[in-house]
């Protein structure tokens, strides 16, 4: 599955063009946030799945034990092929947490390499953001995503850099000029 949270129309069609673009779709896509009542009907319209905090959480979160979870961020970009390479990954590894370590990170004007060498590492530091988090182990970080904010770190391995940049969608940038950075 994946998740995010959804304040904003703006947040609403970042989401909507990161998921429509993977070439690994997720089964199904959670949303949850303060969102007007016609960008919720679109996103239900349009197959995702939109939660009420509380009971709508719980029950999601148990029906999706041992499910796997991307937590998106409606101001990052994550390119094509992000969700397919965090899936792959994990057919080859035990642990609960994929994702990256190392990742590219738009300060305004360029993308440039965050955490530089921890690219894949086993047992690092990951931010549910960038990552791919077994529900049944870490609920916390998944319910934190979709209460607004990034959830604490999770210990998991990290795969490559590419195929992420954060904050890039936030900047409002033309994300094809940045897309041969990022999009490895």
């Amino acid at each position: 599955i994946a998740v995010a949270r959804i304040d904003t129309a703006a947040a609403w069609g970042s989401v909507r063009d990161t998921v429509a673009r993977q070439s690994r779709q997720p089964d199904s896509v959670w949303l949850s946030g303060d969102a007007d009542s016609s960008v919720r009907s679109a996103a239900r319209s349009q197959g995702f799945s939109w939660l009420e905090q509380g009971h709508d959480f719980a029950a999601a979160m148990q029906a999706e034990d041992g499910g796997w979870a991307a937590c998106l961020n409606a101001g990052d970009y994550y390119a094509e092929n992000y969700l397919l390479d965090l899936d792959v990954a994990r057919a080859y590894t035990p642990v609960s947490a994929i994702g990256k370590a190392m990742f590219y990170e738009f300060d305004g004007t360029n993308a440039q390499v965050r955490h530089d060498g921890l690219h894949y590492r086993r047992n690092v530091a990951l931010s549910p953001r960038r990552a791919l988090l077994d529900v049944s182990v870490h609920p916390e970080a998944v319910l934190a995503m979709l209460d607004g904010t990034d959830g604490p770190c999770v210990p998991g391995d990290s795969i490559d850099e590419f195929n992420y940049c954060g904050n890039l969608a936030r900047h409002g940038h033309d994300r094809d000029r940045w897309q041969a950075t990022v999009d490895a």
